[in-house]
């Protein structure tokens, strides 16, 4: 009986060390990424005046010129993310600094299904941004969730960009890192491209990015769509979900599904936008 107790006791130890191993990794994560360069720009713009941009415009102009494409579009989701409530007046000064930023706060449309995570938790948003000295356009999509994280983690969620290719030619793709990851771009040139989100890690608000040259003076339809799969017992199932390509309604492009197994579900968020360039 001792050695039942001793053997139970010891498996939870192990346990509660590898979750505070996990949460003490994840602060450690969280605290690199708020003490970057572009992070700190966006916290610092988003809570500038108008007056205070205009006074210190060529500042501002110098230090998102200076951007690498990675930190350019890190900057943008967390102007973007803190400032939903206010995009007008973010876009008047993006403006006064070189950058073009298309966005609409309409909000998702939501799909189906609750679990730990709802659809109307999550805010997903397509936008389009065009720096200063850039021959091409970002098409970018964003997700935040508010700090919830899926319980019930099943095969790893699945991101769209998607676009009129009659209109726009796929240039490149980019993603931050963990908890994205690029999954497939085979169908760039139909208008798609396709990222993994890893659900299960305590914060997976993100971003992705696709690259596109103007084709036509036509304007560019796009939009973004977010399948969440979930499992319906107390397993994470984990793995990656297939894809099947289907015929998009609203870009002209192609657009996707995921299928599922038994006691998975799954629900679906959609954005989308015009850029008129």
């Amino acid at each position: 009986m001792k050695k039942i107790i001793t053997i139970l006791f010891a498996t939870l130890f192990i346990s509660l060390t590898a979750f505070e191993s996990n949460s003490y990794a994840s602060e450690i994560d969280a605290t690199s990424y708020s003490q970057k360069k572009e992070v700190i720009m966006a916290n610092d713009f988003s809570n500038a005046s108008n007056s205070q941009i205009i006074t210190n415009l060529s500042f501002y102009k110098k230090q998102i010129l200076n951007l690498t494409d990675e930190e350019f579009d890190r900057f943008m989701f967390n102007v973007v993310k803190d400032n939903q409530n206010n995009l007008d007046e973010v876009k008047t000064n993006l403006e006064l600094v070189g950058v073009t930023l298309n966005i609409d706060n309409k909000g998702a449309d939501v799909g189906i299904e609750p679990a730990a995570i709802k659809p109307s938790q999550m805010t997903l948003t397509a936008y389009s941004t065009k720096k200063s000295g850039d021959s091409f356009w970002r098409l970018n999509t964003s997700w935040t969730t508010n700090g919830v994280s899926e319980v019930y983690a099943s095969t790893i969620d699945v991101v769209s960009i998607e676009w009129n290719a009659n209109d726009g030619t796929y240039y490149d793709a980019a993603v931050p890192g963990s908890p994205v990851s690029k999954r497939d771009g085979s169908k760039s040139s139909s208008g798609v491209y396709l990222f993994n989100v890893e659900d299960d890690k305590l914060n997976f608000d993100s971003y992705a990015t696709v690259y596109i040259n103007k084709k036509t003076n036509n304007a560019l339809s796009y939009g973004t769509k977010y399948i969440h799969t979930y499992s319906t017992v107390s397993t994470t199932v984990g793995g990656s979900a297939s894809v099947n390509y289907e015929k998009g309604n609203i870009t002209g492009g192609l657009s996707f599904d995921v299928s599922i197994s038994t006691n998975q579900q799954k629900w679906s968020v959609w954005d989308d936008n015009v850029l008129y360039w």
